[in-house]
């Protein structure tokens, strides 16, 4: 469900992008920015790795480790469609990050660096994930791996900026924190979910 739904998302965002330019030939401003995070962000997929992580103990992490991830912070975003509108930039850019190769262990490695409680990753296979259904969110498996894979020299040439992973993490964690303390995240494992697959992963090995 959820591939079929990326593929939806992607058919009609094209078609959103023909139908604006059909409207104002020569006159339209085209952004892709991907995977938006950052504090507010109501989808939880960014924010289930730092609480997760935060919480300590073992962590079930996708494989591969070196696989790269990309994602903007919704304030850089805000700022460089600022940027290109007081340009009346036209044009189409690719407004993901961030401006180096990122991949889901130096993620995951640097929320550990800033939480307190220190946690341990057990890297599962991607066929391990696929073949019982869970839901990691931000991965990817190999077959999607384009996604996190845009060039966005164009838009970083153009003045598109990007702060420290560190600040994005650390400053929507604080968000988080001001939710209510029985708030349930929408994305990601349950702590029961994940001790039966970190269990069944061991015996499988």
């Amino acid at each position: 469900m959820e591939r079929d739904f990326l593929v939806v998302v992607f058919r009609d965002k094209v078609l959103c992008e023909k139908a604006a330019e059909q409207a104002m030939p020569g006159r339209v401003l085209v952004l892709r920015p991907g995977l938006i995070v950052g504090p507010y962000d109501p989808s939880d997929r960014f924010t289930y790795w730092l609480v997760r992580i935060n919480s300590g103990g073992e962590v079930l992490a996708p494989s591969p480790l070196h696989e790269q991830i990309q994602f903007i912070d919704v304030r850089d975003l805000v700022e460089f469609i600022l940027l290109m509108v007081d340009k009346r930039q036209t044009d189409i850019y690719n407004t993901t990050g961030p401006d180096y190769t990122l991949t889901t262990q130096q993620f995951l490695e640097e929320c550990n660096k800033i939480f307190v409680s220190k946690a341990k990753f057990t890297w599962v296979s991607e066929k391990f994930i696929t073949e019982n259904e869970i839901n990691l969110p931000v991965w990817v498996p190999k077959e999607w791996a384009g996604i996190n894979q845009v060039n966005c020299n164009k838009a970083i040439d153009a003045g598109l900026n990007f702060r420290p992973l560190a600040d994005t993490i650390r400053d929507t964690f604080s968000w988080h924190a001001t939710r209510p303390s029985d708030y349930k995240l929408k994305t990601g494992l349950k702590p029961e979910q994940e001790q039966e697959l970190l269990k069944l992963w061991k015996e499988m090995k």
